[in-house]
């Protein structure tokens, strides 16, 4: 007997593909007196196998049926998306009247449909339904299916104040409202229309004797409808105002399911905050959302980030979890240690969480209530005035080495190096051995140790692909050289004048019982006998931002310097004489250089390669502070902003000045044409007689004989 393998694992999804099974017929079950036992109890378990799976698979198949139609429900009930099952009943008469001539328009332009019903019990209802998917129901045994147009509960009734003008006089509205919303089987909303109209031609003397409603008497009966039969009125005036009503009601109409589903979620929330601009989240009574708000709450704490909430929410999924784990005697240390990734995709980066954050939540977490002081409310003269630190580019003149400290220079001679040839040739030179650092994660970067020692340090040249280059314990002169050497290999040379000018001086020097590397005023502090190549490359790379830096601000300086006579005539004489060619040209090297700020240099951003080395990130940020390159990338991008708008003035101004020159062009050739034409009427006119009739006949032939 072949067994048939079917799987009903969760997994398997394709149920039309399961292979048919057969079972015994009665027929068969005669011969079986001769088997065995055994044969009977396989054929049962292969019987309840077979009824288990199909089960099963009528289960699924149910559960997916159901999700569909749930997916389809939530589709229907969407915004935007439910006006495309909203039908809008009006009675023929009505959609033919003029005052709905706008009707069809708007509500075909939100996506509803209009029918013509004819079998509304009033030509002047306007009501809904909804489109529903159909469901099976039974009855007495018999399975039918459920109509597939629900009526909604609401509708409107449109008239004039003409139509109901009778009524308003013997004061019935109220009840013939509520004789039509209950044959309609809804309330309904009056809506009136051309209610100026009414009044202004009812108001003209010689129409007087007609005017039977008076303002003060609709306000009344309208008021008396709405509070006898609770029917609101909405007055319109034109077709275009009776369209939008209809429009907006059905827009209304087709979102309140949404709406009360909306509304009843959110009443079953102890509290919650909503709003698409202020990130909140919901929390409900079953603590969804408690974690968003739980990490939302660590990532609004100093030097705190998404990455950083991320992980503490991660290791404690609650507050009171958190504050129990820093209880403990060792809870800074394994706080320190939560890994913090910087993104969730498989791979990324990671780095621990770090000391500093977490003795700030412990003392936050563990202080008690005699250790916080309350603020104290002082005046402005009682407080210290904190002096600002001013960054000043040093000059090599005024830089005091001491005994065992030694130079640092850094250089921005180009926007980049050939590093690849820039090494074979330091190799060939046989002056300096090009090395590299300890990590692979710095790339574009050549180290070059010198061959021969002078003194006791050594002296160690780091080039930068980005086009500068530093110098650690080499004199200037030793600097010159090696630039004079690595001009060959660079690209777009940055000029001499600049290069020595915006140069950046520093001073190191090793210090004992120091546990790591930091900057201490002007000066780098190195740890002795210690390995300080990530230290060097982090010093170095942020002189060389800040050089670079400077090389950007003095070609911004030029170019500003270029612009600045347009300015002054136009200032003075309130034109300026600029070609379009040059004005593109100067807006070139501006974009290209806000290119070179923003999206080629990481001086917007901490580079990656800090992200692992949380020592290193702060020292990095502390140098990059020093040299103030945030604010200083700032106010370049500002500059750089103002002349853009100025040189975009002067291109349209250059612009003008051209399509004036050509309106002068045509004008003139105009004005050719017109003498031409002048001068071919004029000989056109002495060959005729009419034109010498009133002359003698002497000056006549005397000029024609000069003209011709």
């Amino acid at each position: 007997m072949s067994s048939i393998t079917v799987d009903l694992t969760e997994n398997s999804d394709d149920l039309e593909d399961l292979p048919d099974v057969f079972l015994p017929s009665k027929s068969s079950s005669q011969s079986s007196d001769v088997c065995s036992s055994t044969s009977k109890s396989s054929l049962q378990s292969s019987k309840s196998l077979v009824n288990s799976g199909n089960e099963q698979i009528n289960y699924k198949k149910k559960k997916v049926n159901d999700n569909n139609a749930a997916k389809q429900t939530q589709k229907m009930y969407r915004p935007g998306e439910c006006m495309k099952y909203m039908t809008v009943e009006m009675h023929p008469t009505l959609v033919e009247s003029w005052y709905c001539a706008d009707v069809q328009r708007e509500i075909t332009a939100s996506g509803a449909k209009i029918n013509k019903n004819s079998s509304l019990c009033d030509t002047r209802l306007v009501l809904w339904s909804s489109m529903v998917e159909p469901t099976f129901t039974s009855n007495n045994g018999m399975v039918g299916l459920t109509p597939t147009k629900q009526p909604c509960e609401h509708g409107l009734y449109i008239a004039s104040i003409e139509e109901i003008e009778e009524k308003l006089k013997t004061h019935t509205l109220s009840q013939h409202m509520a004789q039509a919303a209950s044959l309609a089987g809804c309330p309904l909303t009056l809506v009136l229309y051309a209610v100026k109209d009414y009044f202004k031609s009812s108001g003209r003397k010689t129409n007087r004797h007609v005017l039977k409603i008076e303002p003060i008497d609709l306000e009344m009966a309208l008021t008396d409808l709405l509070v006898t039969a609770k029917c609101d009125t909405i007055k319109t005036n034109t077709p275009n105002e009776l369209a939008l009503t209809i429009a907006q009601f059905t827009k209304a109409i087709a979102e309140a399911p949404y709406k009360n589903a909306k509304k009843a979620y959110d009443e079953q929330a102890e509290f919650y905050m909503r709003g698409d601009n202020k990130k909140c989240v919901t929390v409900a009574k079953s603590g969804d959302g408690v974690g968003m708000l739980w990490q939302q709450m660590i990532a609004v704490l100093p030097h705190s980030s998404l990455e950083t909430s991320r992980a503490v929410c991660a290791k404690y999924k609650t507050l009171k979890s958190l504050y129990q784990a820093l209880q403990e005697p060792n809870s800074v240390s394994i706080v320190a240690d939560i890994g913090v990734t910087r993104s969730a995709a498989p791979g990324s980066k990671s780095r621990r969480l770090g000391n500093e954050f977490a003795r700030k939540l412990h003392i936050l977490f563990t202080a008690e209530d005699d250790a916080i002081q309350p603020p104290l409310a002082l005046d402005n003269a009682s407080l210290p005035i904190k002096k600002k630190t001013v960054y000043k580019k040093a000059v090599l003149e005024e830089v005091s080495q001491k005994e065992g400290h030694y130079l640092t220079l850094a250089y921005a001679t180009a926007n980049s190096y050939d590093l690849k040839g820039l090494k074979e040739a330091l190799i060939q030179q046989k002056l300096y051995q090009p090395g590299t650092l300890k990590t692979q994660e710095v790339g574009d970067v050549v180290v070059a140790n010198a061959v021969y020692s002078v003194g006791d340090e050594p002296r160690q040249i780091i080039f930068f692909k980005e086009g500068a280059v530093v110098f650690w314990n080499c004199t200037e002169l030793e600097a010159k050289n090696v630039l004079d050497f690595v001009r060959p290999f660079e690209i777009e040379s940055y000029p001499l004048e600049v290069v020595h000018k915006e140069r950046e001086i520093m001073t190191y020097f090793y210090q004992p019982n120091v546990k790591s590397c930091h900057l201490q005023e002007s000066c780098f502090v190195l740890v002795e006998n210690g390995e300080n190549s990530l230290e060097k490359y982090t010093f170095s790379h942020a002189m060389v931002q800040s050089v670079r830096l400077g090389a950007w601000e003095a070609r911004l300086e030029t170019l500003a310097s270029s612009i600045r006579s347009h300015t002054a005539l136009m200032e003075s004489e309130g034109a300026t004489r600029v070609e379009k060619k040059e004005v593109v040209r100067k807006l070139g090297e501006l974009f290209s250089l806000r290119h070179r700020l923003t999206v080629e240099s990481d001086l917007l951003d901490t580079p990656d390669f800090y992200w692992e080395e949380e020592n290193l990130e702060r020292l990095y940020s502390n140098t990059v502070a020093y040299f103030t390159i945030p604010r200083r990338t700032r106010v370049l991008n500002e500059r750089l902003s103002h002349c853009v708008e100025l040189l975009e003035l002067l291109s349209s101004w250059a612009a003008d000045r051209h399509h004036v020159r050509l309106e002068w062009m045509v004008i003139a050739l105009i004005l050719a044409e017109v003498c031409f034409e002048l001068l071919h009427f004029f000989e056109r006119a002495l060959q005729n007689d009419w034109f010498w009739s009133g002359f003698d006949w002497d000056i006549k032939s005397d000029v024609k004989e000069r003209a011709y």
